[in-house]
């Protein structure tokens, strides 16, 4: 879609079980909101974005505890503990 493939994109909709109709409204959103991300992104590139990630400290490092969290309840922790011992 952000190589503006539209056609491909409309095809590949009209395969899934919804009307033509839907599929088009369905694109038309995509289409949107892939333009209002490129006005909100702008002309920054990749390192200015990485950087503007810590920026938002707490957000990053909450979002950085849910996924350690994550980890330390599956079968990761007991795998790491087996291999320390």
């Amino acid at each position: 879609m952000q190589k503006r493939h539209y056609v491909k994109a409309y095809m590949s909709l009209k395969c899934l079980p919804l009307h033509e109709i839907q599929a088009a409204r369905e694109l038309y959103y995509v289409i949107v909101q892939i333009e209002v991300e490129a006005e909100l992104i702008g002309n920054t590139n990749h390192v200015r974005r990485f950087g503007e990630l810590f920026t938002i400290r707490r957000a990053t490092l909450a979002s950085f505890l849910v996924i350690v969290g994550q980890q330390m309840c599956g079968i990761n922790i007991i795998i790491c503990v087996a291999i320390w011992l």
